[in-house]
């Protein structure tokens, strides 16, 4: 006779690609953000970048935006992993499998897949920002002050949001197991996601409204200082990081800040002296 752990192994091996798919999602992100970091938080990047400057700050800007995105995206494949989960869970749960036998088989599942992933995700980072950069200079350009090294410091963010990807995990985990309504949880996989009809002007407006967008981003920063004479406050260009809301700000506000610095340059010039 088999044991309750021994179906759930059964189980789990007839649905793997359920768990592959989330670890390999975990297991991108980790990787992306660690690259990205080891790359950005490298001594030659920062060298050739200037403190303070629009590259950096740029970069920063990408940065974060990729933070965001693989948040997203490791909380959406957390979902369906659930989702999915759902018709198995309710089925032992009718049969007479106490939510702690399922909590215990779920903790040690993801506590596989979060920390395995998360650490082969975060050991090759940095052979994959190195691969990068060799590809960079074989293919782009190359001198002697161009070899990648490393800042160990840059770890600490890739240790940040492998955090965020366990607590993420085992949070929708809890919440997943304190369901009570069994029929909502046999149900749950077979509720399809809403899809509505979608106009054919929409992708003709999405285009028009990229481009006008673009422009009036681009144009923005010359009518504030030519025009209005508004100039961006100095405290949103002296900082070197920016959090995650105000990124695309002052990014905006880097030409701003820059255009009315040349505008407040030129007035001096030209002012008479008393």
């Amino acid at each position: 006779m088999k044991t309750f752990s021994q179906v759930y192994a059964a189980l789990r091996r007839k649905n793997r690609g359920q768990y592959g798919l989330l670890a390999g999602c975990c297991f991108f992100s980790v990787l992306l953000i660690t690259a990205y970091a080891c790359m950005m938080r490298s001594p030659t990047i920062l060298t050739i970048l200037p403190e303070g400057g629009d590259s950096r700050k740029q970069v920063v800007m990408v940065f974060v935006l990729a933070v965001l995105g693989c948040a997203v995206f490791t909380t959406y494949a957390a979902g369906l992993f659930f989702r999915q989960k759902s018709r198995a869970t309710g089925v032992f749960l009718a049969l007479g499998a106490s939510r702690g036998q399922l909590r215990r088989e779920l903790v040690k599942e993801l506590t596989l897949i979060a920390f395995g992933s998360c650490a082969a995700g975060a050991a090759l980072g940095a052979p994959l920002a190195w691969a990068v950069w060799q590809g960079f200079r074989t293919f782009l350009v190359d001198s002697q002050e161009m070899p990648l090294s490393f800042d160990p410091q840059a770890y600490l963010l890739a240790l940040a949001f492998s955090a965020y990807v366990v607590v993420m995990l085992f949070t929708l985990a809890a919440r997943f197991i304190r369901r009570t309504n069994i029929i909502d949880i046999v149900q749950e996989s077979h509720k399809s996601e809403p899809i509505r009809t979608v106009p054919r002007w929409y992708g003709p407006a999405g285009i028009l409204l990229m481009l006008l967008g673009a422009v009036l981003g681009y144009m923005m920063p010359t009518f504030f200082v030519k025009v209005l004479h508004w100039y961006a406050p100095a405290r949103w260009t002296r900082s070197s990081t920016c959090p995650p809301l105000p990124a695309c700000t002052w990014c905006c506000c880097t030409q701003w800040s820059t255009a009315g610095g040349a505008a407040q340059t030129a007035i001096s010039t030209s002012s008479p002296s008393p």
